[in-house]
Formats: C-alpha cells, sequence, structure tokens
C-alpha cells in the first residue's frame, strides 16, 4: 500500500512539474539578472554618520550602493560583517559603495561596534527609523542593493555577489 502511495505521490510531482510554465531567460547562456529585480526608485534620504557628516543617497549616484540595515544587538547583523568585508574588498575599487545604516540606536553604542567589528565604510545613524520604513525593512540585517541610476534592484538579495558581478563587471 505505501508503495503505491509514493509511485502516486511520485506520478503527480512529476506531472506539476510538466504543466508548470517555463521560467524564461533560465536557460544556460541566457539569463538576464536586470529580469529578475525589483528596480524601482530608491527614495532619497539623509543621515548623519558617527562624526556629523550628512550623507544623501543621491550623492551616490552613478554608484552601486549597498544599503546594510543593522543593530548592534543583531546576532544576525554581526554574523554578516565578514560578509559585507568581502564585498567591499571584492567590488570596492570597482565602484562599489556600502553604507551601513544602523536603526534607532544611540551614537555611542554604534561607536563602540563599529570599533569592535572594524567597519571601515560609512556608518549612519537612523535613529528615529524613518529611512528603515521608507525602505520597508521588517528585519535585520537588510540588505538592499541600488544601481547607478538608483534603481533598487533587490531587497534581501539572495545573491548580492551576482548582481555586483553583473552591475560592476
Amino acid at each position: 500500500m505505501r508503495h503505491m502511495w509514493m509511485r502516486s505521490a511520485a506520478i503527480a510531482l512529476l506531472a506539476a512539474l510538466l504543466l508548470l510554465p517555463s521560467v524564461p531567460g533560465t536557460a544556460a547562456g541566457e539569463w538576464d539578472i536586470k529580469k529578475q529585480t525589483i528596480e524601482e526608485p530608491a527614495p532619497d534620504f539623509t543621515l548623519v554618520d558617527l562624526a556629523g557628516k550628512e550623507h544623501r543617497l543621491s550623492d551616490y549616484r552613478g554608484k552601486v550602493v549597498l544599503l546594510e540595515f543593522s543593530a548592534t544587538w543583531c546576532p544576525y547583523c554581526k554574523g554578516i560583517i565578514p560578509y559585507i568585508h568581502q564585498l567591499q574588498q571584492t567590488y570596492g575599487a570597482k565602484g562599489l559603495v556600502i553604507l551601513f545604516i544602523d536603526v534607532m540606536e544611540s551614537k555611542k553604542k554604534v561607536k563602540a561596534f563599529v570599533e569592535e567589528y572594524d567597519i571601515t565604510y560609512p556608518v549612519l545613524l537612523d535613529e528615529k527609523g524613518k529611512v528603515a520604513r521608507q525602505y520597508k525593512v521588517a528585519g535585520i540585517p537588510t540588505l538592499v542593493l541600488i544601481d547607478q541610476n538608483g534603481k533598487i534592484m533587490c531587497r534581501q538579495c539572495r545573491s548580492v555577489d551576482l548582481m555586483l558581478k553583473t552591475l560592476l563587471p
């Protein structure tokens, strides 16, 4: 009886797979990352860094920007730091700008965190969470990749590396 059930389930799965529409542009050499993107305008914002200097997203137009929404208390945020450092080393010279956006924490707490984890890219303070709300951040860490034209390519990107290889060859 169990053997018949498993056989029926396998046949149903195979039939479902055959009936699914094919995904356009997925054949080898045909996949276009731009077809997999959000491409909505990135909301402009102004935040200050730890030294009090203002940063506007629009100041980085013409460059690829990775926004990293984070907080000092978040274990996953701490865990992603080596990956972000790797992205900076690999793509920084090609034009990638990484902006660490700390959400709703004190400057003092953030400064200690930045020193402990040797974060060398700009760290911006979103003290009231306004920018996080603009970008629909539901949890942290959240990565948002913005292309040279100010369009959001992805939010919570599954493969930042692949997108960066496409945007910054």
